[in-house]
């Protein structure tokens, strides 16, 4: 193992530890004749910029292997994003909400719901990791404000500090580290019961004003 090891390295140690497999994913570069979509795989016509594994690996090959994890990001693959799969160890749940998080948190534990790991990739989306389930495909629920799906299996999700092709970095709101997985049904669920902004806030005020004065 080298004797220092750099920050993107180091993280992705750290994260497998945590038990969540990586794979090293395209990451985003400056639009040039060469990079017309801003991945670094050069494809002109990318569709999913700066979120795709790199060279040839698959979403098969995300794994929490040192030794892997070494040669990847101690090689050629130094710059990557770090990558995760839904179902490689979580399933990913992805919430598009025009309230705060933390509103959006104390309305799921005010319902009996822990959220979990949290993650925001910067671009108005909010992802919870929670426990696997056996369903492969897709669930999806329209909101008032936007809208609630679980991410089919084989899904690329990127992990701090990846950044976006557009720019913004992934950041943990919680987590993942000692923060207890939800199970994805029951958070599912709740998530689709979520009320718009203006009745979220109304439900936080009187969850106050009802609090005993001490």
């Amino acid at each position: 193992m080298p004797n220092t090891l750099s920050p993107w390295l180091a993280t992705a140690l750290d994260l497998a530890k945590a038990g969540l497999p990586l794979v090293p994913a395209h990451y985003p570069v400056p639009p040039d004749r060469w990079h017309l979509s801003g991945c670094s795989c050069t494809r002109p016509d990318c569709p999913t910029p700066a979120a795709h594994p790199i060279r040839r690996l698959t979403v098969d090959q995300a794994t929490t292997s040192t030794k892997q994890l070494l040669r990847w990001w101690s090689g050629n693959a130094a710059d990557a994003n770090l990558a995760t799969v839904a179902d490689a160890a979580v399933e990913v749940i992805e919430l598009r909400h025009s309230s705060p998080h933390s509103e959006v948190a104390a309305w799921l534990r005010a319902n009996g719901v822990e959220p979990g790991p949290v993650l925001d990739p910067g671009d108005g989306r909010t992802q919870f990791l929670t426990s696997p389930t056996n369903v492969p495909v897709g669930w999806y629920w329209p909101l008032p404000p936007g809208w609630v799906t679980k991410l089919e299996h084989g899904s690329i999700v990127l992990l701090p500090p990846s950044h976006q092709a557009d720019g913004p970095a992934v950041e943990w709101l919680t987590g993942p580290v000692d923060v207890e997985l939800p199970d994805c049904w029951c958070l599912f669920h709740a998530l689709k019961r979520l009320p718009t902004r203006a009745a979220l806030a109304d439900y936080r005020h009187e969850e106050r004003d009802a609090r005993p004065v001490r």
